[in-house]
């Protein structure tokens, strides 16, 4: 072989060892970037398959550990995540378990708690968490087992408890006779008294003082736990006394210097107690509302002179109302009284509007308000009228007898022979 022909074989060699060094390079460089950056391992070589598979599988494994890698981590922060929002749940319920305990934040009103001889203690809870004392009975079941350690019973009877006190403090309140420490004053509220009147019977009584009674029986407290309020109408300007009328009257059981808003409460219990379901209904069926109700039964109140003639006068109320056109006056006396002797006297200022629209000789309809306390016959009386074509009526202040008239031409006969006489 010539020394010429050596040389070009060398130097084929040569840029033969080149290439396979280029292509290995080449290959580590994709080996690298496919194990960092691709997902997916191509080779355009068909004959370097097999090769392509063995490289393939250490890649493989790797991403496998990697993920398995990964997973742990995500179930390890999930895990740390459930445990930290559980121990804030549970903080969150220790502390409101700890302020329903000792009361805070919740109302400081005061209310009266009527336990019944020989209730069970599940009863007593029942009746704790029914007037909103309590919030979990469980919590007062268990707060009872730990503190009943001096064998003393709940008393029955009334105990004035607020939802503000500890559950300590309540045990405590439940287990005191108060009727060994306070005197008892019984007082009677007769039908027909106004809310005036009723304020000097409790000062005379000693419970409390009738400016105070007077404050918190027309508004100074919130009225939300009774029924009957959902009824009221909204605040007109020309009503005189916002809950003149809701005072029931009846044979009441007070301390000697009661709070006020206590006493206030005992009444409107009573009120709520009295007027029923059934009541309701048939105010709907009527249509009136609770307000006009109270208003024209403290009309038939004042009028009646006794308990007898309370649904025939009823009855002309009612026609007059239900004809307006006719008669758009109740012509009732006792309104009159009751704007010129009590709105008269104890406004502050003087409201002739006010006076005006009570008085129904001369403002039509019914009056603004009540004008007294209407008592139980009353209010049936104005539920059930009687079924008459009467549209007035008269009584012999001598006898007490009442006559009552269809026609105008009656009604002046009759005031004949009851010795009134009529005004020109």
């Amino acid at each position: 072989m010539s020394i010429k022909n050596m040389e070009e074989n060398n130097q084929l060699l040569d840029e033969r060892e080149d290439i396979y060094e280029d292509d290995y390079e080449d290959d580590e460089i994709d080996e690298y970037d496919q194990e960092y950056y691709d997902d997916d391992y191509d080779d355009d070589d068909d004959d370097d398959d097999d090769d392509d598979y063995e490289d393939d599988k250490p890649y493989r494994k790797k991403r496998k550990r990697k993920r398995i890698k990964g997973l742990k981590f995500s179930l390890g922060l999930i895990m740390i995540f459930i445990i930290l929002g559980i121990s804030a749940l549970l903080s969150i319920i220790v502390i409101l378990l700890a302020k329903e305990y000792m009361g805070i934040d919740k109302p400081a009103t005061t209310y009266i708690i009527d336990i019944p001889e020989g209730a069970s203690t599940s009863e007593i809870v029942d009746i704790l968490y029914d007037n909103g004392i309590i919030k979990v009975k469980e919590l007062f079941e268990l707060s009872l087992k730990i503190n009943d350690n001096d064998d003393q019973p709940i008393v029955a009877g009334e105990h004035e408890i607020s939802p503000s006190m500890d559950y300590g403090d309540i045990l405590t309140e439940l287990k005191t006779n108060i009727q060994e420490t306070k005197e008892i004053v019984t007082v009677t509220f007769p039908e027909g008294v106004n809310i005036y009147e009723a304020a000097e019977i409790l000062e005379e009584e000693g419970v409390c003082e009738a400016r105070t009674f007077i404050h918190y029986f027309n508004g100074g407290f919130s009225l939300d736990d009774y029924t009957f309020a959902n009824y009221l109408p909204t605040e007109s300007t020309l009503k005189f006394l916002k809950l003149e009328g809701y005072l029931f009257p009846d044979t009441y059981e007070f301390y000697k210097d009661e709070d006020a808003e206590i006493v206030c409460r005992k009444i409107f219990n009573n009120f709520d107690s009295k007027i029923t379901d059934e009541h309701y209904a048939r105010m709907s069926e009527i249509n009136m509302t609770l307000d006009e109700v109270i208003t024209l039964a403290s009309i038939v109140q004042k009028e009646a002179g006794n308990v007898s003639d309370m649904k025939l006068m009823s009855s002309v109320f009612h026609n007059r109302l239900d004809n307006p056109d006719t008669f758009p006056m109740l012509q009732s006396d006792p309104t009159r009284i009751y704007a010129e002797d009590v709105i008269h006297t104890y406004s502050d200022v003087i409201n002739s509007n006010m006076e005006t629209a009570y008085n129904t000789y001369e403002s039509a309809g019914l009056p603004p308000g009540a004008i007294c306390n209407p008592g139980l016959d009353a209010i049936e009386a104005v539920l059930y009228p009687d079924d008459t074509n009467y549209f007035y009526f008269c009584a012999d202040v001598e006898t007490g007898e009442t006559y009552y008239a269809e026609t105008l031409e009656e009604h002046n006969a009759n005031l004949e022979l009851a010795g009134i006489e009529l005004e020109d």
